[in-house]
């Protein structure tokens, strides 16, 4: 569609908002969450995400410290680099590392030196299903999703389902963790 009125009258129409069905992105989570949900279940789902995470700071200042740190430690990175006058080997997790432990902080309360020479589970765990969810789209998994069952192991599909399993380990541990922990005089 090149016409700018039909574009925008069939953008207009409520038929034409869904998202495609596709049995691979599905896996993550059917229909729930802010991905793959849409009517209904999105209309009630994105208020009460975008309320959660105002409570948690995202949209107020108080994120800032973690982003500072987050920069701070990009920067050590920068630095050691340059001292050595040598090139950035994994330009990806350097940056991934920032995000996820960000992320991670807000989400599990814990932060986590990301450069260190032992790398923080759920950055390796995050770094690889990353990695797979780009394999998928590379072998054409998105786009032919039958061929899960023709050849799941060519397709990353195995490798994606046991990332998915490693990531929901880490955060079903994470849950655990917190509600032994809970105190609701102590809320964190």
């Amino acid at each position: 569609m090149s016409d700018y009125k039909l574009v925008k009258q069939v953008l207009s129409n409520s038929a034409s908002a869904g998202r495609p069905q596709n049995p691979v992105v599905c896996f993550f989570g059917e229909d729930r969450g802010l991905v793959n949900s849409e009517g209904p279940t999105w209309n009630e789902q994105r208020p009460f995400t975008v309320r959660k995470l105002r409570e948690m700071g995202l949209f107020k200042s108080s994120i800032e410290n973690i982003i500072l740190e987050e920069v701070k430690a990009t920067l050590k990175v920068f630095q050691r680099y340059a001292d050595k006058d040598k090139l950035i080997s994994d330009k990806e997790m350097m940056f991934n590392g920032a995000v996820v432990n960000a992320l991670w902080a807000l989400v599990a309360g814990e932060r986590h030196d990301w450069d260190g020479p032992v790398q923080p589970k759920i950055l390796t765990v995050s770094q690889d299903l990353l990695k797979n969810v780009n394999r998928m789209g590379m072998t054409g998994l998105f786009f032919a999703p039958g061929l899960r069952h023709i050849a799941p192991k060519l397709t990353g599909w195995t490798a994606l389902v046991n990332s998915v399993a490693d990531f929901k380990k880490i955060m079903d541990d994470t849950v655990n963790k917190h509600t032994k922990n809970h105190d609701s005089n102590n809320l964190q």
